[in-house]
């Protein structure tokens, strides 16, 4: 399905349902095979919604929805986090915590769009780089962060529990 439009704009808590949605359907496409099955069919579209209703509301974390435009009908079909790391890594003080893509609109540059606001909002506040995580196994998002910049500085061994190890890139912002 070719949208019409992609637009980004800050997500509201009426963006929960769809960010939360967006992930059960990202997930599914990418980590059935990687993650637990029990972690992808026990994925919960309500505590997802509370978890996306929280993050919204954080103050030192900006989140940003992807809307798509296709035949009139607006709808979420990505999304990104940035800001302070919910999980801290080394001296970086901000990350791109969360981007994701509905499978069918991976591919057109709406990734990139996402990355660069992220960059963007994290130069405003006044850092000059920032790290990303991703699952050791997501080899597609690793090709795509190396593609935008990205120095691959660390990555976890391997568990039994292929959902855990990761791998971080970071960033350096050019002026």
């Amino acid at each position: 399905m070719q949208p019409d439009f992609y637009r980004i704009r800050p997500a509201t808590k009426a963006d929960a349902l769809a960010m939360a949605q967006v992930k059960q359907i990202t997930w599914e496409a990418t980590y059935r095979g990687i993650y637990p099955d029990a972690k992808l069919d026990n994925y919960s579209i309500p505590d997802n919604i509370k978890k996306f209703e929280q993050l919204i509301e954080t103050p030192d974390v900006d989140v940003w929805v992807a809307e798509c435009n296709h035949q009139g009908k607006l709808f979420v079909c990505g999304y990104m986090s940035c800001g302070t790391p919910r999980y801290p890594f080394s001296r970086y003080n901000q990350d791109i915590g969360m981007l994701y893509i509905l499978p069918d609109h991976q591919g057109k540059g709406l990734g990139r769009q996402l990355f660069e606001k992220a960059r963007e909002l994290i130069k405003g506040k006044g850092y000059n780089d920032f790290f990303v995580c991703c699952n050791k196994y997501n080899l597609p998002a690793q090709q795509f962060y190396l593609a935008m910049g990205g120095v691959l500085v660390k990555t976890d061994p391997d568990e039994e529990d292929r959902s855990v190890p990761q791998v971080i890139f970071t960033y350096v912002i050019e002026d």
